[in-house]
C-alpha cells in the first residue's frame, strides 16, 4: 500500500515538473517571438529611412522682409503596387499654405521635418531645427514688421514639434504628443511655451494686447493617447516675454464647474 502511495506521489511530482517546464518553454517562446517582432519592426523602420528622400519645397517669401522660408519634407521614394512613384513624392515640392487668422498663415504640409531660413540680402542660410523632429504645426505672420524692437507686433513664428514615440506604437507621428515653441522671425531666440507631450488644439494670437492663448489637450488618464476623455486646458503666455504658459482656468474654478455640470 505504501509502495503504491510513493509511486503515485512520484508520478504526481513528475507531472507537475513537466507542466512547469512546459509553461516556462511557452513563456520563453512567447518572449522570443515578441523580441523577434520588435527586432523586425526596428529593421523595417531602418529600411524605411533608407528609402526617404529630402525634398526642398517651393520657398515662401515673407512680405516686406529679407527672410525666405524653405520647407523641408521627407518622402518615401518607393514605388506603389503597380510600379508607379507614390503621389506624395510627385506632389512633395508643391507649396501648401492656408490662412489661419487675419495675421497668420500656416504651413499645410505633410512630413514637414525642418524649415530652412534664407536671408536674400546677406545670403545667410540655416535650419530651424538641428535634430530630427516632426513639425506638426507651423504658423507664420502674413505681414511681418521690420520693427525688430517691438516684439508685440506680428513679428514671430509659432510651431510645434514631435520627437518621441509617446504612444509606443513604433512610429513618431501626429498621434504622439507635441511641444509648442515661439521664435523670432529669423528662426532664433526659441522659447518653449508648453510642457512636452500635449496635443495643440487651437491658438488665439493677439499681438495688439501682447497675449497668446493656447487650447491644449493633456493625456490626463496617462493611457498614452489623446481621446475625448482627456482634459482640455486653456493656457496663456506673453508674446513680448514668452515662457512656459500658465493655466487661465485654475483647478479651483474648474472643480466648481464640474460640480455644476457633471
Amino acid at each position: 500500500m505504501k509502495k503504491n502511495f510513493y509511486i503515485a506521489i512520484t508520478i504526481f511530482i513528475i507531472v507537475i515538473l513537466a507542466c512547469s517546464r512546459g509553461k516556462r518553454d511557452d513563456e520563453d517562446i512567447e518572449e522570443t517571438e515578441t523580441q523577434k517582432d520588435k527586432t523586425e519592426k526596428i529593421k523595417d523602420k531602418e529600411e524605411e529611412k533608407v528609402n526617404e528622400k529630402i525634398i526642398y519645397n517651393i520657398p515662401v517669401v515673407l512680405e516686406n522682409h529679407d527672410i525666405v522660408l524653405i520647407p523641408l519634407t521627407l518622402v518615401d521614394t518607393d514605388e506603389d503596387f503597380f510600379g508607379r512613384i507614390k503621389k506624395e513624392y510627385i506632389n512633395s515640392s508643391r507649396r501648401k499654405i492656408t490662412t489661419y487668422t487675419k495675421s497668420f498663415n500656416m504651413f499645410d504640409t505633410d512630413n514637414l521635418y525642418n524649415v530652412i531660413f534664407y536671408n536674400k540680402t546677406t545670403e545667410e542660410e540655416y535650419p530651424l531645427l538641428d535634430k530630427r523632429e516632426l513639425i506638426n504645426n507651423f504658423y507664420i505672420p502674413i505681414n511681418p514688421s521690420r520693427d525688430t524692437l517691438n516684439a508685440t507686433t506680428s513679428n514671430f513664428i509659432l510651431y510645434s514639434t514631435i520627437n518621441n514615440d509617446y504612444n509606443g506604437d513604433g512610429d513618431i507621428d501626429v498621434n504622439d504628443g507635441e511641444t509648442v515653441y515661439l521664435c523670432d522671425i529669423y528662426g532664433k531666440n526659441k522659447k518653449q511655451l508648453t510642457n512636452k507631450n500635449i496635443s495643440l488644439l487651437k491658438l488665439e494670437i493677439n499681438s495688439k494686447y501682447d497675449i497668446l492663448f493656447l487650447l491644449i489637450k493633456e493625456d490626463s488618464d496617462s493611457d498614452k493617447k489623446f481621446t475625448p476623455k482627456d482634459d482640455i486646458k486653456l493656457l496663456k503666455t506673453s508674446i513680448s516675454n514668452p515662457g512656459l504658459s500658465v493655466e487661465v482656468i485654475r483647478d479651483s474654478l474648474h472643480n466648481v464647474m464640474k460640480k455644476i455640470y457633471e
